[in-house]
């Protein structure tokens, strides 16, 4: 799978290479490691119709969003996981125990585990990882195994060029105000832009095809959220463009409401009490 390759766009919380694992090394300091879950380890190699100790993908919770360059290749994901594969800007939701096909450009994010701990994505082909003791598992604490013994990490360049972006489009004056999508996802950023500048925003309808619980609180501390005036909007996009930085409209602002949708908005003053007083409301 030399020419194939995921770009990370999310790593998700604790993503691993793993296989069998290493065990019986006690005695020269080596500890255990190797897959959590056995059984699914063994179905998600046999769907994608590898061997049963290939190496494989394992994740806890929130699982990792992929991006796919290279030949078509088959995958599949084993647990109980809520995952959707995006195939030109058309996404769907996955099945677990099924086998699917993607091409270069497809995504796979894989959005949660839901009634297990970890979850498994099997690749098709042999990943070209490196071996230490007949295993590729990795040990974080140990620090051994593929990727030098550490989970799976955010891709640092288009983080480092988002924030470049961000500063350059400060410079020349275009950012009225900017906030970090980070602890608590995008609409933890907007109340809290909303609170602060005390104005509001009326959301632009989501895609059919997105999950909504994502797209509002998905975290990554690489992605910003800037208001900026309607007259420079082309401006802004074009320098984006330029710079290969991912982005779209998110809505526009509006006087003293914070609106989803046609079920779901409240006022800023009803904001701010709710951010204001909560602790002492569940306190009492």
């Amino acid at each position: 799978m030399s020419n194939n390759y995921f770009e990370i766009i999310r790593p998700g919380i604790n993503t691993t290479f793993q296989d069998k694992g290493r065990d019986n090394l006690y005695h020269v300091g080596i500890p255990f490691s190797g897959v959590m879950d056995n059984r699914n380890y063994l179905m998600a190699n046999k769907l994608v119709n590898n061997k049963l100790d290939a190496a494989i993908i394992e994740f806890a919770y929130q699982g990792p969003h992929l991006k796919y360059t290279g030949e078509k290749i088959n995958f599949a994901i084993t647990g109980d996981v809520i995952f959707t594969i995006k195939k030109d800007d058309i996404e769907i939701e996955g099945k677990c125990y099924e086998s699917y096909q993607i091409e270069s450009g497809n995504e796979i994010n894989i959005i949660s585990t839901n009634k297990s701990v970890y979850g498994y994505l099997g690749i098709s082909g042999q990943i070209d990882l490196k071996y230490q003791w007949s295993s590729c598992s990795i040990n974080t604490k140990a620090n051994i195994g593929a990727n030098n013994g550490k989970k799976f990490e955010v891709n640092l360049f288009n983080e480092k060029n988002n924030g470049e972006s961000l500063l350059s489009l400060i410079e020349k004056g275009y950012i009225k105000s900017a906030h970090d999508i980070s602890l608590g996802g995008l609409l933890t950023a907007v109340s809290k832009m909303c609170i602060k500048g005390n104005k509001g925003i009326k959301f632009k309808k989501l895609k059919q095809s997105m999950n909504e619980i994502e797209y509002f609180f998905s975290e990554d501390q690489g992605r910003y959220l800037i208001e900026i005036n309607p007259k420079d909007l082309a401006n802004v996009s074009k320098i984006l463009d330029k710079n290969s930085v991912y982005h779209e409209e998110l809505g526009i602002i509006i006087d003293k409401e914070l609106i989803i949708n046609e079920k779901t908005k409240l006022t800023i003053d009803e904001l701010r009490s709710y951010n204001n007083n909560w602790l002492i409301k569940y306190m009492s």
